[in-house]
């Protein structure tokens, strides 16, 4: 049986919007803003730098908590609507 991925939530601590770039492309987060991602693509070294700078949050996604998420992650990072 596979393992669901792991997905965390990033959060936009600015008033000014922030570009994400990963391997399967450029996410824009709008002000105070949040999307969700795997963890393996919010692992990456632009993310932890702006998390060090306190500029986004990065947490874990309680999966049994948002039954509309999808339950398996997609290709690409999925900004929220």
């Amino acid at each position: 049986m596979s393992e669901t991925p792991r997905r965390c939530r990033v959060t936009n601590q600015q008033d000014q919007p922030i570009e994400l770039h990963f391997d399967t492309g450029v996410v824009v987060l709008p002000p105070r803003g949040s999307a969700t991602f795997d963890t393996s693509a919010a692992a990456g070294p632009q993310v932890d730098a702006l998390r060090r700078q306190r500029l986004i949050d990065v947490f874990e996604v309680d999966e049994s908590a948002s039954p509309d998420e999808p339950a398996a992650a997609p290709s690409r990072p999925q900004p929220e609507e």
